[in-house]
């Protein structure tokens, strides 16, 4: 069977017609910028629903190791949103020298170092409130 000359130029336009039509009938594709913006509200979103569980669970965590609302509402109010009830626990019950105090930045340093003044700030609500 000889190769037909004719017979390649109707396949190259059929298949070029097809590839138009496929074109013109798909949505068209986000900028990569819209894209990034995308990506980048969600991230926030996350971010922030990630700070606030973790505000939550340092009262709930709290509560569930000392029972003491007072206490751990100021806790929760004091500390930054994204500390969690284990971080207090750790500055507090390790040296520095365990926790790298060292390594850390000035900022983490500054948090680290008002750790302690933040309980003495809580627990010293507790003796101020009336026994029911």
């Amino acid at each position: 069977m000889p190769f037909n000359p004719n017979f390649l130029v109707v396949i190259l336009l059929v298949s070029s017609v097809v590839g138009a039509q496929q074109r013109e009938t798909l949505p068209s594709e986000p900028s990569h910028m819209d894209r990034l913006r995308n990506h980048t509200q969600v991230f926030q979103v996350q971010s922030r629903a990630t700070q606030e569980a973790d505000a939550l669970s340092l009262k709930a965590q709290c509560m569930q190791v000392t029972g003491l609302e007072p206490f751990c509402g100021c806790l929760q109010a004091k500390l930054p949103a994204s500390f969690t009830f284990d971080n207090y626990v750790v500055v507090l019950s390790k040296s520095k020298q365990d926790n790298r105090y060292n390594r850390m930045d000035k900022h983490a340093q500054q948090v680290y170092d008002a750790i302690p003044l933040v309980r003495d700030s809580c627990a010293a609500t507790l003796s101020t409130k009336p026994k029911s």
